[in-house]
This record gives C-alpha cells, structure tokens and sequence, in this order.
C-alpha cells in the first residue's frame, strides 16, 4: 500500500483498524501507518481484522460514504476533464 495516494480519512481508518492513535495532522498520521505497514511486512507484528471495533454496521456506513465520495470526485473529473480527453482523443 503507498501510504503517500491516501486520503486523510484512508489513513485515519487503516489507522484505527490497527488498533494504532490517530493524530491531529495527516503528516503524523501517514508516519504512523507509515512505520505500521514496515511492522507488518517484517513480520513484527500481526493485523487482525477484529481489533477494529467496528461493527458491521459502522464498517458498512464508512465504505458507503466514501463509495459516495468516489462517485463525486469521479463525476467532477469526467466534467472538468472532458476538454483535455477531446484534444487527447482528436488528435
């Protein structure tokens, strides 16, 4: 996972699904996921989907949030993109 293409709030959840503090500022946030993800990979420590302590539900309200964001932010770059994918496209 590039911490670096996350969002503050896909950090802060991939933060609090390990179980780990979420911070005031995204730069302290990315270090700490940052140096979690190292962990992970060195075997040092273990992701367990439960330590969430989410429920379904509350799991369910998060990815239908942002499903709703992605279907914004998509619909915003298909509209103020269109000149520059005419050009690309015509010639």
């Amino acid at each position: 996972m590039n911490v670096e293409r996350l969002l503050g709030d896909e950090i802060q959840y991939e933060l609090r699904i390990r179980n780990l503090p979420v911070y005031r500022t995204v730069a302290e946030n990315r270090a700490t996921l940052r140096s979690a993800l190292r962990c992970e990979r060195q075997g040092l420590i273990g992701l367990t989907p439960s330590a969430s302590g989410l429920s379904a539900q509350e799991e369910y309200a998060i990815c239908a949030n942002k499903l709703g964001d992605l279907r914004v932010d998509i619909t915003r770059f298909d509209i103020s993109n269109k000149v520059n994918e005419y050009k690309r496209i015509s010639t």
